[in-house]
Order: structure tokens, then sequence, then C-alpha cells
């Protein structure tokens, strides 16, 4: 029995995800559609350490207006390492390389638009967590 509650359940959302949300749909433009996907892999080294990495990839807004999946908006690759010295208390730190892509902008000064360009962003973090 639990078995086909769990079924019904994932196909409910698996339905209801393949309706397109239309809560901000203004009416003059087409329907506003965006993917976000990340793939992530971590690693446990020992009781202590463990060690992961990251890859997202993001498609603009309104893709299906004719750029179809070709329109990359950003992508970033992610590493970090977790350290856990005492029982109580974990460490992490990171970097993260980032690529996004830049629209057009009209600038009112020159009365010209500028060009789109792709830009590189680079992250590096650190934490302390305690628990």
């Amino acid at each position: 029995m639990k078995t086909i509650v769990k079924s019904a359940a994932v196909m409910l959302m698996c339905v209801a995800v393949a309706f397109p949300a239309n809560a901000q749909f203004d009416g003059k433009e087409g329907n506003d559609f965006g993917l976000w996907m990340t793939v992530g892999l971590d690693k446990k080294i020992n009781k202590k350490w463990s060690v992961g990495v990251e890859f997202e990839y993001r498609l603009k807004d309104n893709i299906e207006e004719g750029k179809g999946w070709g329109a990359s908006n950003r992508w970033s690759i992610a590493v970090g390492a977790d350290y856990k010295p005492i029982s109580w208390l974990k460490l992490d730190a990171g970097y993260k390389f980032i690529r996004d892509h830049s629209l057009p902008e009209w600038n009112e000064e020159d009365q010209e638009e500028t060009e789109a360009y792709w830009g590189s962003k680079h992250r590096v973090y650190a934490s302390a967590t305690g628990s």
C-alpha cells in the first residue's frame, strides 16, 4: 500500500511540474521560462575530511522565443572541502568560477545600446558551523 501511495505522489508531482505556472504572466510578453540545473558530487575521505565538486548551468528567461536551448545565461564550477576538527565544529572552504552573460543595455547618456558580453567571476568562501 505504501508503494502505491508513493508512486501516486511522484506521478502527481510530475504532472504538476509539467503545467506552466502563470502566476506572473502579464499577457504582454511570452510565457517566461528559464531553467537552472545543478549537479554535485561529495566524497567523504575519512571521519574528519570530505570534498565536493558542483557544476551549475542556467538558461535565460523566455527560452521558447526562438533562442532555444542555446540561450545560456550562466555556468559555474565549484570545488570545496569540509573539515571536522572536533565533533561539534565543522570548517569548510571552497572556490567557485562563474561565467555569466550580460545582456545589452540602453545607455541614456550616449543614446546607444551596449553590447552583450560574457564575464568571469571568482568567488572564494569559508565558514565555520557549530552544532
